[in-house]
């Protein structure tokens, strides 16, 4: 491998004979990976609203290349982590009468602070020359080192996560007890990183060290229900969203639309294709999707499909239809799907196959009359 005149790897036998490898130039692109993480945590209570939950772990992981002069790598490395979480609640409804519906409203806020005090890795061409510095939910490129996967990056290495979650609860009377169920859920989560706000920067970048602001609103009405996840990326003042509506019956067939809007970010420092640092950030590849489905369940099996509009080009892209088949006792269903585009953006036609073992899922919860039979 070497850079070709607009700056991407390709091929290049003057330089390495074929089959040969070298470590200046070429990318590792396969290899045999073991990771072991042991995890020790301990949750205590401090008075009557106050949870904290510490841990530590630690984490060894072995890399096997079979190339060059260091066929093997290693990174090893300790992870402490601190929640700390209360709660505040109130109840809506009557709280004399036993078979009076209610609603609780709960407010939950926690502070999540993660370290990474000690680590250590070998000099190895898979872990580049220079520390490397990645935030959680930063892409995978073809330039990044390392470029497997999220595992082989070191992230959170100084962080505190903010969470804010609100819960809504219905207490309904069945005749001997109470019945709970959520009917609404809405948390705001963002993170500030320390690590990123001091560490020496590179030619190119700056400092962000507050992460996006991630928020998720769902609500479970009954016959209706929806769910909606969205991002806000403060620095590029910009929000990704996928928001879904879904009406379903009592034998849960059901109709649902899903609208998302979503693009790629190129942040300020990354590797363009020219092999060079990005001098600024760039919004990517928007788009905006309305997917309509709809599903008919059967005795043995249920029956789904729907159809995909591009909002931006305004055109169809793509149908799927699939069918789960759904054998007696839910403890196991195959499902087979396709994916067939109708326009040039909508991809290459798939096929979906699935296995699924469900064992416990029907499991009923025992009253505790029932219970007391078998004392």
């Amino acid at each position: 491998m070497n850079f070709d005149s607009s700056g991407l790897r390709a091929i290049d036998p003057t330089t390495t004979p074929r089959g040969q490898y070298n470590a200046n130039t070429d990318i590792i692109r396969a290899g045999q990976r073991g990771s072991v993480e042991p995890r020790l945590s301990y949750p205590f209570q401090v008075g009557r609203y106050l949870d904290f939950l510490p841990s530590v772990s630690y984490n060894e992981t072995n890399y096997q290349f079979g190339l060059g002069d260091q066929p093997s790598a290693y990174r090893r490395y300790f992870r402490d982590t601190l929640s700390t979480r209360t709660q505040f609640s109130h109840i809506f409804g009557d709280t004399d009468d036993i078979e009076a519906v209610r609603y609780k409203h709960e407010v939950e806020p926690e502070v999540v602070y993660t370290n990474l005090p000690w680590y250590e890795q070998n000099n190895h061409p898979f872990f580049a020359a220079s520390d490397q510095f990645y935030r959680r939910d930063q892409v995978l490129t073809n330039y990044d080192i390392p470029q497997f996967d999220y595992e082989d990056r070191l992230y959170d290495r100084q962080l505190a996560t903010f969470i804010l979650s609100n819960y809504l609860i219905r207490r309904t009377y069945n005749g001997e007890s109470g019945n709970y169920s959520q009917l609404a859920l809405f948390r705001l989560s963002q993170s500030f990183d320390f690590y990123e706000d001091s560490r020496p920067l590179k030619t190119f970048e700056t400092r962000e060290p507050w992460s996006d602001i991630d928020a998720l609103l769902d609500l479970r009405l009954g016959w209706l229900d929806t769910n909606t996840v969205a991002k806000y990326y403060p620095y590029e003042n910009v929000t990704s969203i996928s928001s879904r509506i879904k009406a379903k019956n009592s034998r849960l067939d059901y109709i649902q639309m899903i609208y998302s809007q979503d693009f790629q970010i190129l942040r300020a420092g990354i590797l363009t294709a020219a092999n060079a640092p990005n001098p600024q950030t760039q919004i990517l590849n928007p788009t905006q999707n309305l997917d309509m489905q709809a599903g008919k369940k059967f005795k043995y099996f249920w029956l789904s499909g729907g159809i995909t509009y591009d909002v931006v080009s305004r055109t169809w892209t793509q149908y799927q239809y699939a069918i789960d088949i759904l054998p007696p006792g839910d403890c196991w269903s195959v499902s087979l799907g396709q994916v067939v585009p109708i326009s040039n953006g909508g991809g290459e036609p798939t096929f979906q196959f699935a296995f699924n073992l469900n064992y416990g899922a029907g499991q009923k919860t025992i009253s505790s009359n029932t219970m007391s039979q078998f004392k």
